[in-house]
């Protein structure tokens, strides 16, 4: 049962040697159901761990979100043309076979994705289009035909094996560094002139920054899988001194694993802005908006995203079983708020609250905002709507940008710079995510997008990358958007012009239809003689007609 359940629900994610921890059928059905239109989320983010140890409710759910998964762009390919040709070398075990060739840097069918056109570049020329957007390298869009379960496992298993005295000796490391800038902070409170305070904050955000990221390897079952109680309690403390729930930042992590670089679909801290987003605002918002995102606050965006995780207070966003984990996870935050802010507040009044919390906080989005707005912002990088235009391989190779820092600096930071093995796996953990990037990068360098800090890079993000144009494909500002919006709502009032005249239109029909049965059936006794002769006329004018004519 066990292994029939594997091969249903794990759909080609299977990774053998690596470990998973059993997870409660209700924290699974919960956090899976959370979230209108979120579908099999935690589901798919399981199916990347193998040897599940499932109990029998465990099991339905998860064949049931299995079955309810959308099949990958190249299955549907391959099912079709297996289909037509019934060709036997179409089966599992020569489809694995020929992905593990063509990441074996064989000549390659190219790419028809929205970016196609870096293809038909030069190497000088994609050299100087990567100096333009402020890149050492633009990747070159994914061929056809290559799937990500099939680079996933790739990935040797020695990047995925857990090690607990490394991630205690990093979470250490980042609390240590925290404890240092606050003794600093305490021992010359009274003498400590503006710019040492700064400093301090920069040195205990960013310590703060490696807190939160062991955080995020507990709530993808990569820090301590097997205490998942005890892996869970810890992510949950370390991350309420962030005022975030942990839950809720699971389930919209997942969701983002899921649905990446999906229009409407992925999580909202990484979704860009759309004109139609705009054209439902009031002038003021609009204008605060632009504010917001066009000046240097943009890089402290992930404030936003804070706000946004308020949400999960509204209890109809979840279902029943899912909610008593949402409150639990958001009870830390609040006791944070209730126990750590009088105590800073008497201890050194309001002066100390925004010293000792307020400005390391801030320091924290700062890297938050950075890191996610350089891996996941870019002109290269399309996002479309699920269905069989969208690849998820494509979306996760192409999709991410790895941003390179001093080594002394990733170590602080948790390796976040290196994003994309989390794209292919959740069991990567973060000390092992420069070495899954350095093998992927040996395997698929041409493709990879690559960048270092630098002044173009975040010009651009804050002056030309905005708004996205979703019928082109390609970012604009606000300048540009502002026509987009006036196109959409042009459209959208003809839709509602012409809405009154379809429904007149449809009862004119029905009328008309009526009257026309009525006298159809006024007129059926006299017309009995001549009805088999008619309808043998309609017969064979049907059968002359061309066999075009029965697919319109």
């Amino acid at each position: 049962m066990q292994s029939q359940m594997q091969s249903a629900a794990l759909n080609g994610f299977q990774l053998p040697n690596r470990q998973l921890a059993s997870i409660s059928s209700s924290r699974i059905s919960a956090a899976a159901a959370c979230g209108a239109g979120r579908r099999h989320h935690i589901a798919a983010a399981l199916n990347r761990r193998p040897a599940l140890q499932l109990c029998p409710h465990q099991q339905q759910h998860l064949s049931s979100a299995a079955a309810a998964a959308p099949q990958p762009r190249w299955q549907l390919r391959r099912a079709a043309a297996a289909a037509a040709a019934d060709d036997p070398a179409s089966s599992p075990a020569a489809d694995d076979q020929q992905q593990q060739q063509l990441l074996g840097q064989i000549d390659l069918p190219p790419s028809r994705s929205a970016v196609a056109w870096l293809d038909n570049l030069t190497e000088q020329q994609l050299q100087q289009q990567a100096q333009d957007w402020g890149y050492q390298q633009v990747g070159r869009p994914l061929p056809e035909g290559l799937s990500l379960p099939a680079i996933a496992d790739t990935i040797p298993d020695e990047h995925f094996e857990l090690d607990l005295v490394k991630a205690f000796g990093y979470l250490a490391l980042s609390l240590g560094l925290m404890a240092a800038g606050y003794a600093y902070l305490w021992f010359w409170h009274s003498i400590c002139p503006l710019w040492q305070q700064l400093a301090c904050w920069l040195v205990i955000g960013t310590g703060y920054f490696g807190v939160f990221q062991t955080a995020v390897d507990c709530a993808h079952f990569a820090f301590w899988p097997q205490r998942p109680v005890l892996q869970d309690v810890l992510g949950a403390v370390l991350m309420a001194p962030a005022l975030m729930s942990y839950e809720v930042f699971r389930l919209k992590y997942f969701n983002h694993l899921m649905c990446l670089n999906q229009l409407y679909e992925d999580t909202d801290a990484w979704h860009p802005i759309l004109p139609e987003d705009l054209a439902g605002l009031p002038p003021w918002r609009r204008a605060l908006l632009q504010l917001l995102s066009a000046t240097p606050l943009k890089f402290f965006s992930s404030f936003g995203q804070w706000f946004r995780s308020l949400e999960g207070f509204d209890l109809k966003l979840h279902p029943r079983e899912a909610r008593p984990w949402v409150w639990l996870s958001y009870a830390l935050p609040l006791g944070f708020i209730g126990v750590a802010w009088p105590a800073m507040v008497a201890a050194g009044g309001l002066g100390g609250w925004a010293s000792w919390w307020l400005g390391p906080w801030v320091v924290f989005h700062g890297w938050l905002s950075v890191l996610s707005l350089v891996q996941h912002t870019g002109p290269h990088i399309a996002w479309t709507e699920e269905g069989l235009t969208y690849d998820a391989a494509q979306a996760a190779i192409n999709g991410t940008v790895t941003l390179q820092l001093p080594h002394w600096l990733e170590v602080l930071l948790h390796h976040a710079n290196y994003h994309l093995p989390s794209h292919l796996s959740i069991s990567i953990p973060s000390y092992n995510l420069k070495g899954a990037q350095q093998y992927l990068q040996q395997r698929l360098g041409k493709h990879l997008t690559i960048a270092v800090p630098n002044a173009q890079l975040l010009r651009n993000l804050m002056t030309a990358w905005l708004v996205y144009d979703a019928q082109r494909q390609r970012y604009v500002d606000f300048d540009q958007a502002e026509e987009l919006v006036q196109q959409y709502q042009q459209q959208q009032q003809q839709q509602e012009e012409q809405a009154p005249l379809a429904a007149d239109s449809s009862d004119g029909s029905s009328s008309s239809g009526a009257q026309s049965s009525s006298s159809s059936s006024s007129s059926s006794s006299s017309s009995n003689g001549a009805s088999g002769s008619l309808q043998l006329q309609e017969v064979q004018q049907h059968n002359s007609r061309p066999a075009a004519a029965f697919f319109v």
